[in-house]
């Protein structure tokens, strides 16, 4: 098993003409993910496994209340597992997470939160080999409920070293 730590936000940003209101922030969310290899095929594409072992909200002064309704709804996401494929070059072929059988209407939006973070957590690797600071980008047409978007994916390489590897995504 790989440990692999995410922390994930969002942040909406709205203007119409002169009027823009302030932005709204969620909580950080981090996620505690056990990551398994399974299989590699002759093509290059790798098989994983990996099953949320922790989900911690970072509280904010200003989302106290959000981030302590968020807790409990997220802790009914601990042990969930997943399995992932990967070409070679890291595409993400295939992800499957499993929707909650919780009614519960709060975890919807929460499991597509943490679907889109380990869609990220593979990125797309460049074809040739990179360094601390190296920058690439992927693009590609999304989803977001009824409305689709075209989304542009920043990655950097942050900090390399034998035993970690960190990447900044901005979208």
């Amino acid at each position: 098993m790989q440990p692999v730590l995410v922390e994930l936000t969002t942040a909406l940003v709205l203007a119409v003409g002169e009027i823009s209101p302030p932005e709204v922030r969620t909580p950080v969310v981090r996620l505690g993910i056990e990551l398994l290899p399974r299989t590699v095929d002759t093509r290059g594409r790798m098989t994983l496994e990996g099953t949320l072992v922790a989900l911690e909200i970072r509280f904010a002064p200003a989302t106290g209340g959000v981030a302590k309704a968020m807790a409990a709804d997220l802790e009914r996401l601990r042990n969930t597992s997943f399995s992932a494929r990967v070409s070679g070059r890291g595409l993400l072929e295939h992800l499957a997470f499993p929707t909650s059988a919780d009614a519960n209407p709060q975890i919807a939006p929460m499991t597509g939160w943490i679907r889109e973070a380990l869609r990220l957590l593979l990125p797309p690797l460049p074809e040739e080999p990179v360094g601390r600071g190296a920058r690439w980008q992927a693009r590609r047409r999304a989803q977001l409920g009824p409305a689709s978007a075209d989304e542009n994916a920043v990655y950097t390489l942050t900090e390399a070293s034998d035993a970690r590897l960190r990447l900044a995504v901005k979208l």
